[in-house]
């Protein structure tokens, strides 16, 4: 049911509820599986009372998944820009991981895409994990702190988002 929903999203289609239904709305890394993000933003800001919230996770920094279905990365200022431009006026922002964490990520995507071949089998997974991304995972866990942080550099956004009156 879930991907039903999902592709009726990406693809445009009007929201199964009434205007000004909702307190709030919740979009947890939905926005970046929206062909038309433009639609998407317009149904959510309808469906939201006046003064209601939206609670808005994306990737910035992270592999394609859920392929073929996976068709944007928005970076902080387009994010503001794209919510503002329907009417949601951003309260907070917050971008995760903007550390050694998000490059260690990136390292145990590569690795557990290119071990796939030794993760056919159980015991392959197992293998894979303890030898190839655990150490990783490890590392990143241990150093961390102890480099900068940057904050062009970030796993995911979370942005708190407030629709304006339409008064």
């Amino acid at each position: 049911m879930k991907s039903v929903v999902n592709r009726l999203i990406s693809l445009g289609i009007t929201f199964p509820f009434s205007d000004e239904t909702f307190d709030g709305v919740v979009g947890s890394q939905v926005l970046e599986h929206v062909f038309n993000p433009s639609v998407f933003l317009s149904e959510v800001a309808r469906v939201l009372k006046s003064h209601g919230h939206l609670l808005l996770t994306v990737p910035f920094v992270w592999d394609e998944h859920e392929q073929p279905y996976d068709y944007a990365r928005y970076s902080s200022f387009g994010l503001k820009h794209l919510l503002e431009e329907h009417g949601l006026q951003v309260e907070a922002q917050q971008k995760t991981m903007h550390d050694l964490r998000a490059v260690i990520q990136i390292i145990n995507m590569y690795i557990y895409k290119g071990s796939a071949r030794l993760r056919k089998t159980r015991i392959g997974t197992l293998l894979a994990t303890l030898l190839l991304n655990a150490p990783f995972n490890v590392l990143g866990s241990l150093l961390w702190r102890v480099f900068p942080s940057s904050p062009d550099l970030y796993l995911d956004s979370v942005v708190l988002a407030r629709k304006m009156s339409s008064e």
